[in-house]
C-alpha cells in the first residue's frame, strides 16, 4: 500500500514538472517567434520598459525616504504656520528637474549647442518650466506630507 502511495506522488510531481517545462518552452518559442516577426523591436521595447521601471523604482525610493524623514520629525506642538522642511524642498526641486527634462524631451526643444535651431531663449522656457514645476511639486508634497497646523486660540486676560 505504501509503495502505491509513493508511486502516485512521484507520478503527480512528474506530471507537474513536465507541465511546467512545457509552459516554459511554449513561452520560449513564442518569444523567439516575436523576435523573428519584428526584428530589432525587442531591444527597443526592453530599453523603453527598462527606463520606466528604473524611473518607477527611483520614484518609490525617493517617496519612501521623504516619508521616513517626515515621520521621524518631532511634533513641535501647535504652531501657527510651518514652512516645508529642507527634505520636501529638495525633493520638489529634483522632481521639478525631472518634469522639465520630460518637457524638453516631449517637445524636442533644441537646448544643446550642437542641435539645429538652438537659441538661448529656449533656456528661458526651460527655466520657467522648472520654476512652475517646483512651485507645483512643493505645494503637492506639502499637502501630502504636512498636516494642517492646529488652530491656536489666544485668550487675553486683563
Amino acid at each position: 500500500m505504501m509503495v502505491l502511495v509513493t508511486s502516485i506522488k512521484n507520478f503527480t510531481s512528474l506530471k507537474k514538472r513536465q507541465f511546467r517545462e512545457g509552459l516554459l518552452s511554449l513561452g520560449d518559442v513564442l518569444a523567439q517567434g516575436l523576435q523573428v516577426l519584428v526584428p530589432g523591436a525587442g531591444a527597443g521595447i526592453s530599453l523603453a520598459l527598462g527606463k520606466f521601471v528604473i524611473g518607477g523604482i527611483l520614484a518609490l525610493i525617493c517617496i519612501s525616504v521623504i516619508v521616513r524623514l517626515t515621520l521621524r520629525r518631532k511634533n513641535v506642538g501647535a504652531t501657527l504656520s510651518q514652512s516645508p522642511s529642507i527634505y520636501i524642498k529638495s525633493s520638489a526641486f529634483f522632481l521639478a528637474l525631472g518634469l522639465s527634462a520630460g518637457f524638453v524631451e516631449m517637445t524636442n526643444l533644441p537646448v544643446r549647442f550642437d542641435q539645429t535651431g538652438f537659441s538661448f531663449w529656449y533656456w528661458a522656457i526651460v527655466g520657467a518650466v522648472i520654476a512652475v514645476a517646483y512651485r507645483w511639486t512643493l505645494q503637492l508634497l506639502s499637502k501630502i506630507f504636512f498636516k494642517k497646523a492646529k488652530k491656536v486660540q489666544v485668550i487675553r486676560l486683563g
